[in-house]
């Protein structure tokens, strides 16, 4: 049988020797790029046509072995161990919980920083959506990685693994981390010598997946019922916000007071005669009581005249949110025990 012929012939011109670098650089994982043809339009042969075949491509890109290669640098590595990597997936939804825990924990300027201290090449750093900002960017470098082949992966469960693990500058809170490797248990990643490795698949317990929704649960109902939608989006300082604002509202209902929330809970909670009675008045005791009570409402409302509420109390962990709706429920439960008396 006669041997096919070399399509590649030694009389090939310039851009079909720079059209079959290319190819064999793609087959070989040092690069990418995508065809640009435009829909119904024939691809050319970067062959017999290979100036238009070079005009249709873009976004040529060095991959992570490419880059390698091009600074001269021998990386040995051993392949891929089926124990500890099978080609997975990791689901966006949990990249996505992943990106906003540690995008919620540094400053969106901070967020490269920490990311380059914590071992990532600096190659996928700069992504074309660099100009994101917080999670979108932690995102964009997560994914990046998974898709560069079993080196990004291995820098991708390095690094997720020291991060759960607490390794790094900072760590996840105890609660999100909890809920973040309950997902990727689902999936089939668990938690080993700080990497990711694959496993057996473990049905998620939503008791472990959402250990702060017993927490949730013990909260006064109208905390509740101003925190939960905005804790599902997991905005956190917002859902802290609301909690504080239903509680300067409750006292507004009980009093009928209109003025601005400070001179409201003065004239509601404070001086000789207040509306709202949270002890004995009729003892020097609980006049100090009243006193002291008075200015925890005053403190608890004095954020309220922060205009864009979503960023009140900025980045804040999940711990720290649910202390301070803590403290919104325990006011509640003190105007559910008061004394009101009536406008005079």
């Amino acid at each position: 049988m006669p041997r096919r012929p070399n399509r590649w012939t030694p009389t090939r011109t310039i851009s079909q020797s720079f059209a079959h670098e290319l190819i064999l650089a793609r087959d070989a994982g040092l690069l990418t790029f995508e065809d640009a043809n435009g829909y119904m339009m024939p691809v050319p042969d970067p062959v017999s046509d290979a100036h238009l075949w070079l005009q249709r491509i873009r976004d040529i890109r060095l991959t992570f072995a490419g880059h390698n290669w091009a600074r001269g640098r021998v990386v040995l590595q051993p392949w891929p161990d089926p124990g500890e990597d099978d080609g997975r997936l990791v689901t966006g939804l949990t990249l996505q919980e992943i990106a906003r825990e540690i995008s919620r924990t540094f400053l969106p300027h901070q967020l490269r920083q920490f990311l380059q201290e914590s071992a990532i090449p600096e190659e996928f750093l700069d992504t074309e959506e660099g100009l994101a900002l917080g999670s979108e960017y932690v995102l964009a470098v997560l994914v990046r990685l998974l898709n560069e082949g079993s080196a990004g992966r291995r820098a991708f469960r390095t690094f997720v693994g020291r991060w759960l693990s607490g390794e790094l500058h900072a760590g996840p809170e105890i609660n999100a981390g909890r809920r973040i490797r309950a997902l990727l248990a689902k999936q089939g990643w668990h938690l080993r010598d700080g990497r990711l490795m694959v496993g057996e698949v473990v049905p998620l317990d939503e008791g472990t997946a959402d250990d702060h929704a017993r927490q949730l649960l013990a909260l006064h109902p109208e905390v509740r019922v101003a925190a939960s939608s905005l804790l599902s989006e997991h905005q956190g300082g917002a859902a802290v916000y609301e909690a504080f604002a239903a509680v300067v509202g409750r006292i507004r209902k009980l009093t009928g007071i209109t003025s601005a929330p400070g001179a409201m809970i003065a004239e509601a909670l404070g001086g000789d005669e207040p509306r709202i009675r949270l002890s004995n008045l009729a003892t020097p005791e609980g006049k100090v009581k009243q006193a002291a009570l008075w200015q925890i409402f005053v403190g608890a409302a004095a954020g309220l005249s922060d205009p864009d509420r979503r960023t009140w109390l900025g980045p804040v962990g999940e711990s720290d949110v649910l202390e301070r709706l803590g403290f919104a429920s325990m006011l509640m439960r003190l105007l559910d025990e008061a004394g009101i008396q009536p406008r005079g």
